[in-house]
């Protein structure tokens, strides 16, 4: 599958599956390198593959919302990557956009953020769920 797609690097979202489907899936794809923040309950999980002879993937730190790496190619560049999977719970999300503030501080190569925010600007673009107010 991999060799079809040419995929050297994949993150999945809302991951609720068991051990046995995951190790199939990393089979399949042939990427050796990964990292997982677990589902908590019917929520959220986050599962970064890779192929570590093309990169290098440094977690810098994770919570059950980010996970916040360093990549660096064969070639020497290095740049910042975080995968979110903001939590439908507007509390947990406030600290979410926080932490994401705090890292950026502090950031001085190219950052890449990327993931379901669970964010909206408009109540029009909702497809289900409460209306906010």
């Amino acid at each position: 599958m991999r060799k079809d797609l040419d995929v050297n690097f994949v993150i999945l979202l809302e991951t609720h599956i068991s051990s046995v489907w995951r190790e199939r899936v990393r089979n399949r794809l042939g990427l050796n390198g990964n990292f997982e923040v677990k589902a908590r309950r019917q929520s959220g999980g986050i599962w970064c593959m890779w192929d570590s002879n093309l990169c290098k993937v440094e977690v810098l730190s994770h919570n059950f919302q980010t996970v916040h790496m360093k990549i660096k190619d064969r070639n020497a560049n290095q740049w910042l990557l975080t995968a979110v999977y903001g939590s439908p719970n507007r509390g947990f999300r406030k600290s979410l956009w926080e932490d994401l503030h705090n890292i950026g501080r502090e950031v001085n190569i190219p950052w890449c953020v990327i993931g379901d925010f669970n964010a909206i600007l408009n109540d029009h673009e909702r497809s289900g769920g409460y209306v906010t107010t």
